[in-house]
């Protein structure tokens, strides 16, 4: 399988880099091994928050190692049968309701305004 594209939007990337940059040096491994995973594989199903605009498939990642956070992305649905790009949003607290988190980042940081969010009501989180 190609490799797809896994990265933060342009105009975020300073800020997500900053938060690798202030996370331990075990998290930041493991973020990572995510990111490489996210180049030929999708998350975890488990980890799915809901869908954002129709289109953009929001996850909370469980990062290996470094229980305090997780990792926010978004992958677009929209094309290339269903395996399009990953949006690196940042890191968001795992104790702290990290799918609402995630889902504002990735609102915010796409721009979408106020899209349609379309939750996965049963997770705990």
């Amino acid at each position: 399988m190609t490799a797809r594209r896994v990265a933060p939007v342009p105009a975020f990337e300073e800020a997500v880099l900053a938060e690798l940059v202030a996370a331990s040096v075990a998290c930041v491994d493991g973020v990572h091994l995510l990111l490489g995973e996210l180049e030929t594989q999708d998350p975890d199903p488990d980890e799915r928050c809901g869908l954002l605009a129709g289109r953009h498939e929001v996850f909370a990642m469980r990062i290996p190692r470094c229980a305090a956070a997780r990792l926010a992305v978004s992958v677009d649905r929209a094309g290339r049968g269903g395996f399009g790009p990953v949006t690196v949003h940042g890191l968001v607290s795992s104790t702290a309701r990290p799918c609402e988190a995630g889902r504002r980042l990735a609102e915010a940081q796409l721009g979408l305004g106020a899209p349609a969010w379309e939750s996965d009501d049963d997770r705990s989180d």
